[in-house]
């Protein structure tokens, strides 16, 4: 589920602005499954990102620090949302500023992949997929076979 929907998109971006950039040709309604597309989306790269260091569905480890590292959540996929709704759009100055905000969040992303980003406030994953055992032939050395003898 989402973190974010139509309603918060449509809360930040006048609809002004917004009918004329998700209009589809002939309607003079915001195509409103297009914008659902655009948020899918922006979860899928926010989510996939932060799944690599923290348990999802997110979990906070404290709660004023975990309501803001989900307003920031929040925040970075209302960004993503914002610059494929105004990629439909002419290039102007407004547009750089919205492609430097998306720029940012993506590189913020990248940078907790790789684990030179912390986000306060969600429980982060203990295991380390690359400290995982292994033995020479490539399988697992704890399995079911094998701990039934530790049992015993």
């Amino acid at each position: 589920m989402s973190t974010i929907n139509y309603q918060y998109i449509a809360d930040r971006i006048p609809i002004e602005i917004l009918k004329p950039l998700m209009s589809s040709a002939g309607l003079s309604d915001v195509n409103e499954d297009l914008v659902n597309e655009f948020i899918s989306d922006a979860d899928a790269e926010v989510d996939n990102a932060l799944a690599t260091r923290y348990l999802f569905p997110y979990i906070k480890t404290d709660e004023e620090l975990g309501d803001k590292a989900f307003s920031l959540i929040k925040r970075w996929k209302f960004l993503i949302v914002r610059q494929l709704i105004y990629s439909r759009r002419y290039d102007d100055d407004e547009m750089k500023e919205v492609n430097s905000h998306h720029s940012a969040v993506l590189s913020i992303l990248e940078r907790v992949r790789k684990g030179n980003y912390e986000i306060p406030g969600l429980t982060r994953k203990t295991n380390n997929p690359s400290k995982l055992i292994k033995s020479k032939e490539n399988t697992q050395v704890f399995n079911k076979r094998r701990l039934k003898t530790y049992d015993s």
